[in-house]
């Protein structure tokens, strides 16, 4: 899975869009989802469920972090939220770039 989220395309798949919208993407299911938010090599995770929210330091995207769960998931907002705030203490304080 590394290999398939080393390096995020800006606008691309569900990381890069969340990166560019500076915003959450999610997918119930990415295996079967027909929505061009999610790239074919999300699909070769095996994943279902998915969120992906942008590392923000202030204003500014420098990264993006991601869940994924093996059967279908719809995340809350508070999960939603929470991973947001998580993403951005993590910017915060280890310098993501």
């Amino acid at each position: 899975m590394l290999e398939i989220v080393a390096e995020v395309p800006w606008g691309k798949g569900m990381a890069g869009l969340a990166a560019e919208r500076a915003a959450p993407v999610d997918a119930c299911n990415i295996q079967t989802t027909t929505s061009s938010d999610v790239r074919p090599g999300a699909r070769a995770t095996g994943l279902q469920g998915a969120l992906v929210v942008p590392m923000m330091r202030g204003d500014e995207v420098v990264g993006t972090l991601g869940v994924g769960c093996l059967g279908e998931r719809t995340f809350t907002a508070e999960e939603t939220n929470r991973l947001i705030e998580i993403a951005r203490r993590i910017a915060g304080e280890h310098g993501v770039s």
